[in-house]
């Protein structure tokens, strides 16, 4: 799992965009959802990962506000790399932003936006069936207009509120992959799908296999009980007295203990199905039982 985490990271980061409006989405989404502390001229934008910042200069440099303002300037890194990461905006180029990725929610560009949203707020698990794929949000809005998003694209989403977060979450492995796609993390969509059918796999072998012991195990029962009731027969004498066809069958059972019906049938002189072997067993049985 930590393997996947680190590919879907290295993937999130590497990705080129040349396209100036989906990448001026993408620093939308990635500025909209951080924790912020707001002052009458700034607003100071904080993170635990300094990979989104990574991200964010990168693209940066590429984008509209490039020209106006350099945002290295005002990175505060901590000398150790633990802790908060933050950058100062000021607040105009904040406001704008914030409306900026408004815009893009109900853009074309939307998919970008959220891409941004996901290097910050996005998480996502592997329990003991299926993943789990997790935005962690601070606000409602953002949380709503994702979810919005989601469902026109017919992707499968749930909300809850934990903590002070809202968190959109996407249980659906298909959902999972479309929804990666669509944020153009490729390759990670293609590691779930290979690990999904290999689980898949897996889990059919061990049912074939539980489905396997229990007919044996069924088996085993029906010939234990079979030859217990042959064996009262014979020791009461009313074996004796049996039609041939049916001595025949107790015959066959006690030389073959571990024997399936079906192979029981194939066992005697003149072959008969399961259904005719199960039916001689229980004329034998009412046998036993109006003697006793």
């Amino acid at each position: 799992m930590q393997n996947l985490r680190l590919q879907i990271w290295d993937e999130w980061l590497g990705d080129r965009v040349d396209d100036p409006s989906k990448l001026n989405c993408e620093i939308a989404g990635i500025i909209e959802c951080m924790k912020r502390s707001i002052s009458t001229r700034n607003v100071i934008l904080k993170s635990n990962h300094l990979w989104v910042f990574r991200r964010l200069i990168k693209l940066w440099k590429l984008s509209i506000w490039s020209e106006t303002f350099d945002i290295t300037h005002v990175l505060d890194v901590p000398r150790n790399m633990h802790g908060m990461v933050s950058v100062t905006l000021p607040s105009y180029l904040h406001n704008e932003l914030i409306s900026f990725g408004k815009k893009c929610s109900l853009s074309g560009n939307y998919w970008n936006w959220i891409r941004g949203i996901w290097g910050n707020a996005g998480h996502i698990y592997l329990p003991k069936n299926g993943y789990n794929l997790v935005f962690r949000l601070l606000s409602r809005n953002i949380a709503d207009r994702i979810v919005n998003r989601m469902k026109i694209s017919g992707i499968s989403v749930s909300t809850r509120q934990k903590n002070n977060y809202t968190e959109v979450m996407i249980r659906n492995q298909e959902d999972i992959v479309t929804l990666l796609s669509k944020m153009r993390l490729y390759n990670a969509s293609l590691i779930i799908e290979q690990r999904s059918m290999v689980r898949a796999m897996r889990n059919r072998a061990n049912k074939l296999v539980n489905c396997d012991s229990s007919n044996i195990r069924k088996s085993l029962e029906v010939a234990e009980k079979q030859i217990n009731i042959a064996k009262t027969l014979k020791d009461s004498g009313y074996y004796d007295n049996l039609p041939p066809k049916l001595k025949e069958i107790i015959d066959v059972r006690i030389k073959n203990p571990s024997a399936t019906l079906t192979e029981l049938g194939t066992y005697l002189d003149k072959p008969v199905s399961k259904s005719t072997v199960k039916y001689r067993w229980s004329k034998i049985k009412q046998i036993l039982d109006n003697r006793q």
